[in-house]
This record gives structure tokens, sequence and C-alpha cells, in this order.
């Protein structure tokens, strides 16, 4: 069985055989304009704190650090080239600024210009598919100006799906690359790079799995080899990343973490998914961090069983495109590349469960590599309509309809400048966000304003009540307002959710502490640590209750271990160093008060102690 191959370029696209360079500079103009506000945005609590701005490992970064990344998954994760993108940033940012902090400009900076990358690569692959420039860059600037891209390339966080991205397109290029020139001498060039790409994308992250289909849609549709050639390839391509596939299954166990639905019903849900993301494509508008479109409420709502109409009008105008003669070469693209969409999101599309179900199946960086055949799509409808229209024609329209996406894109960009506007912007988008709730609850907390945390994590647990994080940001809020036996009860609740959280342990053994059960707290964080050894707040917390208890050695020794784990937390750095100064180690103390200051230069307790460590040593 083969499909039909396309030998014959038309003498109309010969036109756009010019130098690919003003075509891409023209790319990456506009993508840049369109999106250089990212660069002056910050970190989030959109799990930036975690994957950079507070990750022991980065703060600063070490080989031992970085080495870790590579043995374990992190936040049930495994994508370790990532987080060696992030230490090499990080090593950069520590060499701009004597003070070591991260810088989130340079972070951002990164995200961006691997985004010029990805569209630089999706006009070479145009460009090899339709064998023309213009519609290539038209193409290009789609994928580079779509504000569906924005949560990707905006998000610190996001870099894992630019990065893969970016490295998935560079495999499916050398692979139509390879496809393209088999049997010549340096084809095998080709495959081994596509090979090589395809494995760093799976490191950057594991939705690479689905690139060998995307390329195989390709090499069979639009290049023409037989069905049985395509699939040895990919076969080879799969054989090589299933390792890597099992890693990252193994990293992530979700099941227990999404409301369970029918299996039966995961089709249909996979079917709402493709369907959302074809509205959102067509109608960029409302975009946000959450849709709360969760397997459970799209099956309650009975939306799931309408949906499915979207995606089966899709399939049947690419069966009908699929059987057009072979002249018509813009038709097969537009083909091949409709089911190269479908097939790129098809490990988030629901049909096996994952993590971010609990919040919502659907999230616009999962489209990201996606929309790489969208815009192969929009790149042989420039072909279609400058034979029609006319050139002058089908670029005035193209130009109208990108500039209208690139200030969606650039106003879109803004929403992500800090953490209330990205969460604010969330609520605004879909208002039954309760992790938007809890976020914003938990910036409360942080920021001192207890009354605005209660309201909002009162929300979240309105709307999601089985939540335990929404419990503990809670019970931090009430703490701020000095209701400590509140507090505990929240904690409580958080524990009786999630019994092996040691975050919610270590959280209850703090109000306990407050409340004067010492032994019950310590109990508490010697289960927490137990549970995570790593976890840097319960060593703190447990050297807290020691020395309360007057332990002095014990708890600088569980003092010592937090600043080992968490170098950059300044709490355990101040209580270590006043836990010193108390028991007459002066110097030590002020060395801790300096590094705690250099974290933290608000930081009223350190300043103070480091002027009383510092006289007292004198004498």
């Amino acid at each position: 069985m083969t499909a039909t191959p396309i030998h014959d370029i038309p003498a109309a696209h010969a036109q756009g055989r010019a130098r690919p360079v003003p075509w891409l500079v023209l790319v990456c103009l506009a993508a840049a304009a369109a999106l250089w506000p990212v660069c002056l945005c910050g970190f989030t609590s959109w799990d930036d704190y975690d994957t950079v701005a507070r990750n022991p490992h980065l703060n600063p970064p070490t080989w031992a650090g970085l080495a870790g990344h590579w043995r374990h998954p992190s936040m049930d994760i495994y994508v370790p080239l990532t987080y060696t993108a992030w230490a090499v940033v990080a090593w950069v940012s520590g060499a701009l600024h004597p003070d070591g902090r991260l810088d989130p400009h340079l972070f951002h900076a990164v995200n961006l210009l691997a985004h010029l990358g990805s569209a630089a690569v999706v006009f070479a692959l145009i460009d090899r598919l339709l064998r023309n420039r213009p519609a290539a860059a038209v193409g290009a600037l789609v994928f580079a100006l779509h504000p569906l891209q924005v949560e990707a390339v905006a998000w610190v966080s996001g870099l894992k799906d630019v990065l893969c991205g970016f490295l998935s397109l560079v495999a499916v290029w050398q692979y139509v690359a390879w496809a393209e020139a088999s049997g010549h001498r340096r084809a095998r060039s080709h495959f081994i790079a596509a090979a090589v790409a395809l494995v760093l994308a799976m490191l950057a992250k594991p939705s690479a799995l689905a690139v060998p289909l995307a390329a195989g849609v390709l090499d069979w549709c639009v290049i023409g080899r037989p069905l049985r050639r395509v699939a040895a390839a990919t076969a080879l391509l799969l054989l090589l990343i299933i390792p890597l596939a099992v890693v990252a299954k193994v990293a992530q166990p979700a099941a227990d973490r999404v409301e369970p639905i029918r299996a039966a019903l995961r089709p249909l849900v996979a079917a709402d998914a493709l369907a959302f993301y074809l509205f959102k494509l067509a109608w960029p508008l409302r975009l946000g961090i959450d849709y709360g479109r969760t397997p459970a409420s799209v099956v309650s709502s009975g939306r799931v069983y309408w949906t499915w109409v979207a995606p089966a009008a899709v399939a049947a105008a690419v069966a009908y495109l699929g059987r057009r003669r072979p002249h018509a070469r813009e038709a097969a693209v537009a083909a091949a590349a409709a089911v190269f969409f479908a097939a790129a999101l098809l490990p988030v599309l629901g049909l096996v469960p994952f993590d971010f179900q609990a919040y919502s199946t659907v999230a616009d960086h999962y489209v990201y590599f996606a929309v790489a055949g969208f815009a192969m799509v929009a790149a042989a409808a420039f072909v279609r309509a400058s034979r029609r229209l006319g050139g002058v024609t089908a670029a005035v329209l193209c130009a109208a309809v990108l500039l209208f996406w690139g200030l969606l894109t650039c106003v879109q960009t803004w929403t992500w400048r800090d953490s209330r506007t990205l969460f604010e912007h969330a609520l605004e988008v879909n208002p039954r966000s309760w992790p938007a709730h809890d976020s914003l609850a938990a910036l409360y907390v942080e920021t001192g304003q207890p009354g605005r945390a209660i309201d909002h994590a009162d929300a979240a647990i309105e709307l999601r009540p089985t939540a335990p994080m929404s419990y503990l940001t809670l019970g931090n809020a009430l703490l701020g307002e000095g209701k400590i036996d509140a507090a505990a009860a929240a904690f409580r609740r958080a524990l009786a959710l999630s019994p092996h959280d040691p975050k919610a342990m270590t959280n209850l053994a703090g109000a306990l502490a407050q409340q004067g059960r010492m032994d019950e707290a310590a109990n508490y964080c010697r289960r927490a640590i137990s549970l995570a050894p790593g976890y840097a707040a319960a060593h703190t917390n447990l050297g807290t209750i020691l020395a309360q208890q007057g332990q002095w050695g014990p708890a600088i020794a569980e003092y010592e271990t937090a600043v080992r784990l968490d170098p950059a937390d300044p709490r355990a750095r101040t209580n270590l160093a006043l836990v010193l100064a108390g028991t007459g180690r002066f110097d030590e103390a002020a060395t801790h008060f300096r590094a705690a200051l250099r974290l933290d230069p608000d930081n009223a307790v350190a300043r103070q102690g480091l002027a009383g460590a510092m006289s007292r040593a004198k004498k």
C-alpha cells in the first residue's frame, strides 16, 4: 500500500525560490516584535518557584544538583535536558549579578530565542514540503505569532515545551530530508540527526513520543514512500525512545489525582480536547492557564457527546483532500498536516490519564509543537489562494490575519508579567478556576495580606473541597491572622485528604508548636522527614522545635541540613545564625546572617542579628 508520490513542482512555485535569509529575518523580527514583552516578565508561582526561582539545585547551580536532575524525576516529570538548560542560564545569571540572584529576564529571553529557532525550523520544513519560500514564511509566521503559543513562550517553566518543540521540529525536518534523499549517500546523516534530535526532545519533555508518528504521516502522505518502509523507519525511532517513555510513565503517577471516568468515554474526552484546540486555533481569544475542562466536567456537562462533531468534520475534509490528484501538492500537504496536528497531540488528549487533568485536559502549552501542523495547513492554503486570488491579494489577506494575531499575542504576553496579574486574568477567563484562587491566596499569604488570602482560599475550597493544597493555604493564612487553632484544623484536614504529604505534616507541626504541643509537633516533623528526607522545610521546623526545647546541638544539625538542602532559604539561615549566636559561635553566626541578608535584604532579624554577632565577636 502506498500513497501517491508527488514529484512535480508547479512552475508557479519557482517564484518562491528566492534566498531564504530575508524570509527568516522577516519571521524572526515579526515574532520578536510581538513577543518582546516576555523579556520584562518575572517569575510566577505557577511552577516557576519550584522549577527555577526557588529550586535549591539552581540557587546556586551546582554540578551535584544538575546530576540529581539527570538521576531522578523532578515534580513528577523527567526532563533533565530542560533542567540542564536552566542550570546554564542560572550560571550566566550568577556571573552577571554579584549577589548570585536568578534574573527572570534572562530565562524569559532564552524561551523567546528558542521559539525563534522553532519558527526558523518550521520555515525550513515547509519550504522542503512545498518548495515555496513565501508560503514557508507565511507558515512560520503563523507558528510564531499565533496567540496559543504565548503560554509556552512567556512561562519560564514552559521552556520544557518550547525546547521539546524545537528539537521535535528538528527531528521531523531531518526525517523529511532523509526520506526525500533516501538512497543517496548523504541520507544517513539526516536520519542520524533526526534520531539524535528526537532523543534530546524526549529528555526535554516526554510528549516528544508523538514525533515518529507525526513524521511518518508526512513521509507517507506527501513524500509518497511505501507504507512498509515508513513503518520500518518510524518503528526504529520509537525503539530508540521507548526506554525514556517508560521512565516518563513511572515518574508521573497520574491516575490517583484525576477524577475517574469510564475507559469507554476517554476517546470522547480526546475528541472534545481536539475540538477545543480547533476552536482556539480559529478564534484565539480568552486564553488562560486553567480552562477547568476536566474529564469529569466535560462528561457531566454532556458536551462530550457532541463536540466530537468538529474533529469528525475536519477528518472528513482530510479524507477528501487525500483523494485529490497528484499535481495538487498543497492539498496533500494540508491533509497530511491536519493528521500531523492530531498526532502531535496524542500524548495529551486524555486517552491515557495525566496529572494536569486534575485541572484541565486542555492547556495552551500542550499545543506548541502541534501548531506546526496548523502552520503547514496555512502555508498550503496560501499557495492555493495565490493561484485563485493572485499573489498580492493573498499576501494582503494573510498580512491582515497575521497582524491581528500578532497584536493579540503582544497583549497576551503582558498577562504573564507577575503572579497576581496571571491569576487574576485566569479568573477572568474561568471564574471557577480553583487553582487560580488558591494561587492568589498563597500570594497574599506571602505578601502579608492574610484577610484577602482567606477569601481566596475559601473560594478555592468551595470549588474543589477535596484539594489538600487549598487547606494548606488556608491554614497559612489563618496563622497570619493569629488564629492558631483554626489553622491547625485546616492543616489536619489537608493531612486527612493526603495522609502521606510531608508538607501538610510540616505545616501542622508548626501550628502545634505554636500551641505548645512540642512533642507532637516534633513527631510530625520526623514523619515528614522519613517520607521526604530532602524536604528542607521539615528540617527547619524540627530545628525550631528543638531550639525552643533547649536542644541546641540537634537544632543546629537540623538547620545545617536545611541550609544544605535549600541554600536559598533565608529563614533557615537566619534561624541557624540565631542558634549559633546563642551558643557563642558569633563568627559562624555572622557568616549565616550575611548569607540571609544576601537572599533577603529586607530581613530585619538578620540585620539586627548580624550587628549583634559582629559586636560580640570583637569582644
